[in-house]
């Protein structure tokens, strides 16, 4: 499998920052896998960015690699790091390294080390300029349903039959309707896209949402949004997240281990027409957000984990 292309600058400084901070968990290429082609890959990315963008991610990933040493040797993983892997490069290297076959859709290290003690461990890099956020899932509709027991596409089918009765003109093939809102934006910003159709799908899937979770225990609402939400569950290899932000010599990084999120005293509330946001101790924890994947009213339905 071939090196995947990153296509924006956002994505090619996140590769920059995942391989910086691969060695310097360790200060040397030697023990990264291919280090030949980790390094080229490396040159080559960074050639795409101005050197404040190199220099930035350069030096969080500094940071991130000292926090993720100082965490390795108090939480079980002490000794020495003597392998390494990029997935990026080759993403089945990952499977071959650790023996069983890994899907990287669910679980997301950017970088794998192996100790001298034999232990793996994924680390999920995350590089900002700012707070960072921790990473949530975005489901489909379909996720939805299976996972809550609900039946929801039935507000979209109905909204659609009110839009069809305001406007006969349109067609009833989504595809068909997303053509025509891509070159009619004028009618489009204007008849659908805030509309009381998108309004009616938005408000009907969040409150069937909202009634059915507000039933749940507070141990059943916790699993259910570490697991389908915060991809918190037990995951093999078992992985990290190791976020580093700052520019212009700040810089700093923390570790969310996923097993100190706090699923305590939660609570629900509706935000808007196509939210309800979650609460820990009063805390937000999470905003989980009704959306069309593109054009209103013309395209699959999605949630936002936010």
């Amino acid at each position: 499998m071939g090196v995947k292309v990153t296509s924006n600058s956002q994505s090619v400084g996140a590769d920059v920052n995942e391989i910086f901070f691969g060695y310097y968990l360790t200060n040397s290429w030697d023990d990264f896998k291919d280090s030949d082609k980790v390094q080229t890959e490396l040159d080559e990315r960074s050639n795409r960015l101005d050197d404040d963008e190199v220099k930035n991610q350069k030096e969080r990933a500094k940071v991130m690699a000292k926090v993720t040493l100082e965490w390795m040797e108090n939480n079980g993983y002490d000794g020495n790091i003597v392998k390494k892997w990029w997935p990026k490069q080759n993403s089945g290297m990952i499977s071959q390294a650790i023996g069983y076959e890994i899907d990287l859709d669910k679980n997301p290290l950017d970088i794998l080390v192996q100790t001298d003690k034999g232990k793996f461990l994924g680390l999920s890099a995350k590089s900002t300029k700012g707070s960072g956020k921790p990473p949530f899932k975005n489901p489909g509709l379909g996720t939805i349903e299976l996972t809550l027991g609900l039946k929801l596409k039935h507000h979209y089918d109905d909204a659609v039959k009110e839009m069809l009765k305001e406007f006969p003109e349109l067609p009833k093939i989504n595809s068909e309707r997303k053509i025509i809102f891509k070159s009619d934006t004028e009618f489009y910003e204007k008849n659908i896209q805030g509309s009381k159709f998108v309004q009616h799908v938005f408000e009907g899937i969040r409150d069937d949402m909202y009634d059915k979770l507000i039933t749940l225990s507070q141990e059943e609402l916790w699993d259910y949004v570490k697991d389908y939400w915060m991809d918190a569950g037990f995951l093999q290899p078992p992985y990290i997240i190791v976020t580093g932000r700052g520019t212009d010599g700040k810089y700093a990084a923390d570790i969310n281990d996923r097993d100190e999120l706090s699923g305590e005293n939660l609570t629900l509330q509706k935000i808007g027409c196509d939210k309800i946001r979650i609460f820990s101790k009063g805390e937000k924890l999470l905003d989980m957000r009704v959306k069309f994947e593109s054009q209103h009213m013309a395209t699959s339905i999605k949630f936002s984990g936010e």
